[in-house]
């Protein structure tokens, strides 16, 4: 597996040169002849020219087959090289790790318990080395901050992160912004799971692919809701057969749109944190955009028998803003509120269960309206690279579908 994850990295970095400036990844991390290619990519770049497999092959002059070089590009694009990079930099790691563990318990065998100390002493700085990715100069940091002033000034206003369709939404919050844990919460009924819903079709239909674990309603039931939401179409009139041919032909026409988007779906409603992590995962590997939970509370915790609801939902909280950091994407929770939210302006000590919910997202946003009322307040009462604010959305009850005014 790990030279297939180098040769996929080289072969994305011959067709993306940028990457290689950008890689968290070092010589050290690959093996014999994908040593000396990525070596070589290095020196041709830094001698400020473009490398290519022709370039590569003059520069090693026969030490590596030209043959495998130009094998290294048949991959077709550079789509998940930040998987595979990171995939790669843990083995390597690992490999690392290993060869220390091997050369303590050598030490141990052949010399006294103060020689090994000093042994292990001298490895730190070869330790804390493996972390060195995580180090920069602050000057790595300024090119990219650099361009987003740029954009500011160009555009007047700029959406840093995914923009969710809605304008006056997407101004409040800035966008769905990639490493953070926006949670939407409200009391049932008002429309946690329309809003996403109608965030994620806008979405897919920009073909920008998104995850959605759906714990609460069975994908069948979702895909539904969004067939109707698109077509304009009250759910219980596809649902009671009181449709004529022409709804009918609009259903199938819009479900038919539907399979051309990149929407990925889990329904477990009994699945643990460590799964969804791992699910997560994959689909990211599938190359999704930005994942969606619904809703927070109903994802089990392995081995919290000893702990209260409110710790569960709290480590659960920290997870999957673990998985938004590991990933770099948004993930997008939705999460209910407390009974004294029915009847005034939410709060943000008023989330279901657990205030840890609070202090790991990101953006906390509330839905909420009378009963029977359809304007219904957008209100972000957190933003923590943002700001807060409100805006009103319309909610087309019939459809479950929300509408700028």
């Amino acid at each position: 597996m790990r030279k297939e994850y180098e040769k996929r990295i080289l072969g994305m970095m011959l067709l993306d040169n940028k990457l290689y400036t950008s890689s968290i990844l070092n010589e050290n991390d690959f093996d014999g002849g994908n040593k000396l290619i990525y070596r070589a990519i290095g020196k041709i770049i830094n001698a400020g020219n473009k490398a290519d497999i022709i370039i590569i092959s003059d520069e090693l002059q026969g030490e590596i087959k030209s043959s495998y070089i130009c094998e290294l590009t048949n991959i077709g694009s550079s789509a998940n090289f930040e998987y595979y990079e990171k995939q790669l930099k843990e083995i390597s790691r690992k490999d690392k790790l290993r060869k220390l563990c091997m050369l303590l318990m050598d030490s141990l065998k052949e010399k006294d318990s103060h020689e090994t100390i000093n042994i292990i002493n001298e490895k730190i700085t070869e330790l804390e080395s493996l972390r060195g990715s995580e180090i920069k100069k602050i000057k790595d940091y300024l090119p990219e901050i650099f361009k987003h002033y740029e954009k500011v000034i160009t555009d007047g206003f700029y959406i840093e992160g995914l923009q969710t369709g809605f304008d006056m939404f997407d101004k409040e919050i800035g966008g769905l912004r990639d490493g953070e844990l926006i949670i939407i919460a409200a009391r049932p009924g008002i429309g946690k799971t329309a809003i996403a819903i109608n965030i994620i079709l806008r979405l897919i239909l920009r073909n920008i692919s998104v995850g959605i674990f759906s714990l609460e309603m069975s994908a069948e039931s979702l895909i539904k809701r969004m067939i109707s939401c698109i077509a304009s179409i009250a759910t219980y009139r596809s649902e009671k057969g009181k449709m004529g041919q022409i709804e009918f032909e609009k259903l199938l026409d819009n479900a038919n749109y539907l399979q051309k988007t990149e929407l990925y779906l889990c329904d477990n409603n009994d699945i643990k944190i460590s799964e969804l992590k791992n699910k997560a995962r994959y689909m990211k590997q599938m190359g999704i955009q930005v994942l969606f939970v619904d809703y927070i509370t109903l994802i089990k915790m392995e081995h919290a028998y000893n702990k209260s609801m409110p710790e569960r939902i709290g480590e659960i909280a920290k997870e999957l803003k673990r998985i938004a950091r590991e990933l770099n994407i948004p993930v997008v929770a939705l999460s209910q509120l407390n009974r004294e939210a029915e009847n005034e302006m939410p709060k943000l000590s008023q989330l279901r269960q657990s205030g840890a919910i609070e202090e790991d997202a990101d953006v906390v946003i509330f839905l909420h309206r009378k009963r029977d009322e359809d304007i219904t307040k957008v209100i972000v009462a957190k933003n923590r690279n943002w700001s807060t604010g409100e805006c009103q959305l319309l909610f087309e009850r019939p459809y479950s579908r929300f509408n700028t005014i």
